[in-house]
């Protein structure tokens, strides 16, 4: 999925864990997306295509399965699509650790989010503070308990019993339909040899989205060009062309903390 996985479980907001870490809006309906005229509030209503009693457009603007998703103190906002006359699918929705929310955090010395959301035709983009979520009509009521399960600790538990070489031998093959997730874990383990094998995978369709992503964490300033190139092979997809922007600009926020040293 080129929107990838969630990069964190890190989250004090509960809105969130319950609504978006969970994928709740996936394949529903964004009727308007509106941004505040001081650039500080995002909204979007949407139709909860989960909620709807059969999977029929002739509910989407029923008031009982609308919402309002509002981010407060946005400071980085992105929205691209390819037809803006028509009503957007919300596919899922991804939380990033980006070098601009390294950045945000950093400069505000606050607790922020970066969302990113796919759509059909494109994708939104934003780094926020505050989330909260409204009804057209009734109230939300979230439980009092809201467990996550992040797939990176599927990952872990995966290949927790086999011996670090077996795993590489996976992640290296070309043929097997696991070469991703051994790849992941052995990112997750910090293997020495895990970036090698990610720049091997960068012309592996089945495998570049992880590979770019782990290029990202660990990848030297010397993948870049790889990168790059990668960048003029995707170009047609915007949503492709920011996951990998993401990962050279992680490197180069890498290089950045190593020269202050």
């Amino acid at each position: 999925m080129l929107n990838y996985e969630h990069e964190t479980k890190e989250i004090a907001n509960r809105y969130l864990k319950y609504f978006i870490f969970s994928d709740y809006f996936h394949d529903s309906i964004i009727l308007k997306v509106a941004i505040s005229d001081n650039g500080n509030q995002l909204t979007i209503e949407l139709s909860c295509e989960r909620e709807w009693p059969t999977h029929d457009r002739k509910y989407m603007n029923d008031p009982q399965y609308l919402y309002k998703l509002i981010f407060e103190d946005c400071k980085h906002v992105e929205y691209q699509r390819r037809n803006t006359g028509n009503v957007a699918e919300y596919i899922n929705g991804r939380l990033k650790k980006s070098a601009k929310l390294h950045y945000i955090i950093t400069e505000t010395r606050k607790i922020h989010y970066h969302l990113r959301i796919q759509l059909a035709d494109g994708f939104l983009d934003l780094v926020f503070r505050k989330f909260t979520i409204e009804k057209a009509e009734g109230l939300i009521e979230l439980p009092n308990r809201i467990s996550l399960r992040w797939y990176f600790d599927w990952v872990i538990k995966k290949y927790d019993d086999c011996a670090i070489d077996e795993v590489r031998n996976i992640a290296m093959s070309n043929d097997s339909i696991f070469k991703t997730v051994a790849l992941e874990y052995l990112w997750l383990m910090n293997d020495d040899i895990c970036s090698d094998i990610a720049t091997r995978h960068l012309s592996d369709e089945d495998a570049w989205i992880a590979a770019v992503f782990i290029l990202g964490e660990v990848g030297s300033v010397e993948v870049v060009p790889r990168l790059i190139n990668l960048i003029s092979i995707r170009e047609y997809d915007s949503l492709a062309y920011r996951h990998i922007h993401d990962a050279i600009e992680k490197i180069i926020f890498r290089k950045s903390l190593t020269a202050k040293r």
